[in-house]
């Protein structure tokens, strides 16, 4: 190997190689001097220093040498120079990856990236549905525990009995009423002291059930919009994998224009099941005291469509759950409004209640579960997607969830199951009432 020519600090030159002659203008390198010893790659017996009388001329002056008095010693060199000091020899150049290399390793790593994120991201989604059913099973058990209580269910929406007053639809909803059971008494309690006029003390006006209902609207013209413990957010009520504003949004939102009166409200993303024909769990005040006919499902399997009749009831208990608790659901996923395309139906999920559309707390299972737009994680929904949802309308009775391909819902009985959004329609249906007196068999 050929070494390159350097210069020495002491101002001579060095040439090391194949037999080639080192000149030095002092010659005080020998064997035992340190640099050799710096050269693993030169061994010591392969420096053959020939034995010389120092000239005497270099004792008085050195620049007086002639070539013929500089002494000389051969380096034979047996190995590369790139370990010795660059002024003996040893080569200056770094060594590093090729662009080759380079471009190599960057596409491994961006293969193992690839393979490596949807796992990631398929273990974060676990994680976040199995919050979601430990939610449920939270609310589940605590609406339980209500009925220990008092002997009954909350009602879907504390709203005015009668279908055609103005306040038919505005009040609060059944999730007020499990507060004090997941550890929120005191939320619970500043929702009943809020000081609106004919509603503090009494905001659902269980003693005045004529004139239940309306406090949205009170709270509006009072000023008070949200009122009293109604914009807080609460974990409980909130699945991970939900992509929804934290708080009813102003008309802006949905393309249109001015403030509604469940604006600032904190979300919700679970509501209770009407059923089939309102003989579910959980109902408003209008629905539960009037009779109502059905006809839009076969609910006996034998390809025709059946008529179902529903009786009027001023509470639902235990007993009254006739199919089974393990078999009639409580509450479920649905989070997801139809309000868009400049229209605000009032359907926002919230968990203080109903200010104008039953929508924002309860859904039925007579429509499919996802409502036609599984797999929509955008909202508002667009124009085309809004005329996608059963019935070509905006439809906000639906369950509706973001997790892939299933629906989780909570039973009576407290336990909390994975539905897969291709269920039929008649179980679902089924499932949702509780009296209908059908067999159903496996729906996970």
């Amino acid at each position: 190997m050929q070494c390159e020519i350097l210069r020495r600090k002491y101002g001579g030159s060095i040439s090391i190689g194949r037999n080639v002659k080192t000149i030095f203008t002092r010659p005080e390198i020998t064997t035992d001097d340190p640099i050799v010893h710096r050269c693993p790659n030169i061994p010591r017996n392969s420096l053959r220093v020939p034995s010389f009388a120092r000239p005497a001329a270099l004792l008085n002056d050195e620049a007086q040498m002639t070539n013929d008095q500089i002494p000389s010693f051969d380096i034979h060199h047996s190995g590369a120079c790139g370990s010795c000091p660059p002024w003996l020899g040893g080569s200056t150049v770094l060594h590093g990856f090729t662009l080759v290399e380079l471009l190599v390793v960057i596409a491994i790593i961006g293969i193992l990236v690839a393979l490596l994120l949807p796992a990631i991201e398929a273990a974060r989604e676990a994680a976040r549905r199995a919050q979601c059913t430990n939610n449920l099973k939270q609310i589940s058990l605590s609406l339980l525990t209500f009925h220990d209580a008092h002997k009954q269910f909350p009602r879907g929406a504390y709203t005015n009995p009668s279908k055609n007053h103005a306040n038919a639809e505005d009040g609060l909803g059944w999730a007020t009423k499990t507060l004090p059971y997941i550890e929120e008494q005191a939320l619970y309690d500043r929702i009943v002291h809020n000081g609106i006029p004919g509603y503090d003390g009494d905001p659902w006006r269980e003693r005045d059930e004529a004139n239940m209902g309306g406090i949205f609207k009170a709270a509006h013209s009072a000023g008070k919009r949200p009122f009293s413990g109604g914009d807080t957010v609460l974990t409980a009520f909130r699945c991970p994998s939900v992509d929804l504003p934290k708080h009813a949004p102003d008309n802006s939102y949905y393309g249109g224009s001015g403030e509604p009166i469940n604006m600032g409200y904190a979300g919700m993303h679970y509501k209770a099941s009407r059923g089939y024909c309102d003989r579910g769990m959980y109902w408003r005040s209008a629905e539960g005291h009037s009779n109502q006919t059905c006809n839009a499902i076969d609910t006996n399997g034998d390809g025709t469509l059946d008529t179902i009749i529903k009786p009027p009831f001023s509470r639902v208990r235990i007993q009254d759950v006739l199919d089974g608790t393990s078999k009639t659901i409580a509450i479920g996923e649905a989070s997801y409004f139809s309000s868009g395309n400049g229209t605000n139906r009032g359907d926002f999920p919230i968990w203080m209640g109903t200010a104008w559309e039953d929508g924002s707390s309860l859904f039925k299972t007579q429509d499919i579960i996802n409502c036609n737009i599984a797999g929509v994680r955008s909202f508002p929904l667009s124009k085309l997607e809004i005329a996608q949802l059963p019935a070509g309308k905006g439809s906000d009775d639906c369950a509706f969830s973001w997790h892939v391909g299933v629906v989780l819902f909570a039973f009576v009985d407290g336990s909390v199951h994975s539905v897969t959004e291709n269920l039929e329609l008649r179980t679902f249906a089924l499932l949702g009432d509780r009296m209908d007196g059908e067999v159903i068999g496996s729906i996970e």
